[in-house]
């Protein structure tokens, strides 16, 4: 999916490509940066689900201590994020299946 927006993009013109960079458009000024391929863009993405799913996992703990000290309106705001972090994991995990991993 993601795949297919970019190529669509390009088609329409508002993306183009020399070598290894991407030229693209951003409110009105146009710059390029360097594109990794698309292993290393699933890579990356496997490596960043992992690095998030640990750290809910830390922060859960966090949860305990602060309830512990008696901060349990901070341990809610903690778990709020925990949730975010696992909102973003489920976001991370579509993106994968779409691509086809």
């Amino acid at each position: 999916m993601i795949y297919a927006i970019l190529i669509f993009a390009m088609f329409c013109g508002k993306l183009g490509r020399r070598g290894n960079q991407f030229m693209h458009d951003h409110n009105g000024h146009t710059h390029s940066h360097d594109v990794q391929s698309l292993e290393e863009v699933i890579a990356t993405l496997r490596f960043m689900l992992k690095h998030n799913e640990h750290h809910a996992d830390e922060l859960h703990s966090l949860v305990h201590e602060l309830r512990h000290h008696g901060l349990s309106g901070q341990a809610d705001e903690v778990e709020r994020g925990i949730l975010d972090y696992k909102n973003g994991n489920v976001r991370l995990k579509k993106a994968l299946e779409e691509i086809g991993v």
